[in-house]
């Protein structure tokens, strides 16, 4: 999935979010947001989330996957952002089963935020100098 270049976005609580949760199951890989992607008042910019807490509605209770969903080589490149709460979130689960992996963050500015990047879990990646504020991955 790509998305960009030349997007412009205003007005969501969390502009650019890639959510899961042990419930779901599956993958999320190979996402690709930017160049040229101008986010304005927002709460959040980025946030990624292997916690979402809302299991599927589809899956009969109790239903579990048979494996930990997987969320890898996510990149954000080329954003500029406005927000009045965080730049943004990554939140991994919880060991070496479910990590939230492969992060790449470039060229991307968030200005007017109270809290730069909050992580949570097993998240890594890796991030370029014109990434401000700098992250926690």
């Amino acid at each position: 999935l790509t998305v960009g270049p030349n997007v412009s976005m205003s007005a969501f609580h969390r502009a650019l979010f890639v959510k899961t949760a042990a419930t779901r199951g599956g993958y999320v890989r190979g996402v690709r947001v930017g160049p040229g992607v101008m986010v304005r008042s927002t709460e959040e910019v980025i946030a990624v989330l292997r916690n979402y807490s809302d299991p599927n509605p589809a899956n009969p209770p109790g239903w579990a996957p048979l494996r930990p969903s997987q969320v890898s080589n996510l990149a954000f490149q080329g954003v500029t952002a406005t927000t009045t709460l965080a730049a943004g979130q990554f939140a991994g689960g919880d060991g070496a089963s479910a990590p939230l992996d492969g992060l790449f963050l470039s060229d991307i500015t968030v200005r007017n935020f109270s809290i730069p990047w909050l992580c949570s879990g097993n998240v890594s990646g890796r991030w370029t100098a014109d990434v401000a504020p700098t992250p926690c991955i």
